[in-house]
């Protein structure tokens, strides 16, 4: 980066003016203190709605993967039934995916996926009762998760990812994370695809 982590420092915090030009490839950054630092620089953009990436490849667009999720992170007792704190699990039955990840302090990532349309207005008030009568019948310790999780835990969003794209620099804009190369969750590469780009870049 052009711009470094230390000249940064002297700013308590800054927003960043999305408008990005076709023809050079520069950002404008807007500190909250109203002084102005234009400087060419990498840009670090991580959403899959990135509205820099609109703007470069407006061509490009999420695609709904044709199927939503709901997750939390729960707080569970030791040697729940079932479990293995040592091993992620996925269960796939018809009626819908269901997927458990151990974390530190007896806690657990828990997370679900059933087909649906985009945006179903429905399925976004589910509770985990809702969830309960889904997943009905499914194996420990999955019904204890849900007895243990609130509905105020729960995350629900509908599942994008994005079509291949052939490059990911533009001058000197660098698009990174899910603006460059958006998976569905299944394919286990969120974090890994981010730390090989981190690793290249340090090369440059």
């Amino acid at each position: 980066m052009q711009i470094s982590l230390k000249d940064l420092k002297q700013y308590p915090s800054f927003l960043l003016d999305t408008t990005v030009s076709n023809e050079c490839y520069k950002f404008k950054v807007k500190w909250i203190d109203e002084n102005n630092l234009n400087k060419s620089m990498f840009a670090w953009n991580v959403s899959i709605h990135s509205t820099i990436r609109d703007t470069l490849m407006p061509n490009v667009k999420p695609r709904y993967a044709g199927y939503t999720c709901w997750r939390a992170v729960v707080q569970t007792e030791p040697n729940l039934r079932g479990f293995n704190p040592k091993v992620f699990i996925e269960t796939w039955v018809r009626k819908g995916r269901f997927g458990l990840g151990p974390l530190q302090d007896n806690r657990i990532y828990g997370f679900s996926y059933v087909n649906a349309k985009v945006k179903n207005s429905p399925l976004r008030n589910f509770t985990v009762q809702n969830l309960g009568e889904i997943f009905e019948g499914y194996h420990d310790p999955i019904p204890e998760i849900l007895a243990q999780t609130s509905d105020n835990q729960l995350l629900q969003h509908d599942i994008y990812d994005l079509p291949p794209i052939n490059h990911f620099v533009f001058g000197n804009i660098v698009l990174l994370g899910d603006s460059a190369y958006s998976m569905t969750p299944n394919l286990g590469q969120g974090a890994e695809q981010p730390m090989k780009m981190q690793s290249s870049l340090q090369l440059i």
